[in-house]
């Protein structure tokens, strides 16, 4: 199933110039190939990780540490973030990580290995009657539904510097819902509103975000 879903990803000719001007809709119109069955493999079965490069960058990190220093409250936070929701320090496809939470493959998720290759499979879910709103996309896991508005296509959501960019809005935004500024508030707010989804996310969470300030704090001694 997956080696078809391959084939139907290389027979994809239309170029990322076009997916960043938002135009992913158009990839079943031009390759009408993908069966149902094709379209959830695509999320259902694992992809087979593209070769490491000489130099791994991970572009999650890369784009938090160029928005705030290095052991700062949000650095750290969102940091956690991006730990407790694609385990981003470990995975260098982190950016490419799509999560589908309603609908006929609800709590299924994927790691892709580009933007365009997300993008292809998302188109899958709308040529099948699957796709739903409710996605989680990128490093943050932003989710389409409440901050889709945010981006200028769905292509940016896959792009570091603009996820956490709107990962930071939502951040902002629960400042006003908590009245709080304490960071496990924001962070338990950044998930959900349901106060038992808070507390079962802010478990790991809040290992991570420790875990964090514990590494900085050694690096400062």
């Amino acid at each position: 199933m997956m080696s078809k879903f391959k084939t139907y990803l290389k027979a994809v000719a239309f170029s990322t110039a076009m997916v960043g001007a938002g135009m992913a809709y158009l990839y079943h119109d031009a390759v009408p190939h993908m069966t149902k069955a094709e379209a959830k493999a695509a999320f259902e079965k694992p992809l087979p990780p593209e070769p490491k490069p000489k130099k791994a960058v991970n572009k999650c990190h890369e784009a938090l540490d160029k928005m705030f220093p290095r052991c700062t409250v949000m650095h750290n936070l969102l940091w956690a973030i991006m730990e407790r929701e694609t385990a981003a320090s470990k995975r260098l496809n982190a950016p490419y990580a799509v999560m589908i939470n309603k609908g006929e493959l609800a709590l299924t998720s994927q790691y892709f290995n580009s933007a365009e290759q997300a993008l292809v499979a998302i188109d899958g879910l709308r040529a099948w009657g699957l796709y739903t709103d409710s996605l989680d996309l990128g490093c943050a896991q932003t989710n389409w539904s409440f901050w889709g508005e945010h981006y200028e296509t769905m292509h940016d959501a896959f792009v570091p510097k603009e996820n956490l960019r709107v990962a930071r809005i939502v951040l902002k935004e629960c400042v006003n819902k908590t009245k709080s500024h304490d960071p496990m508030k924001l962070a338990g707010c950044y998930h959900s509103m349901t106060p038992e989804k808070q507390r079962i996310y802010l478990g790991k969470l809040r290992q991570h975000y420790n875990q964090r300030n514990a590494e900085c704090l050694k690096g400062a001694l």
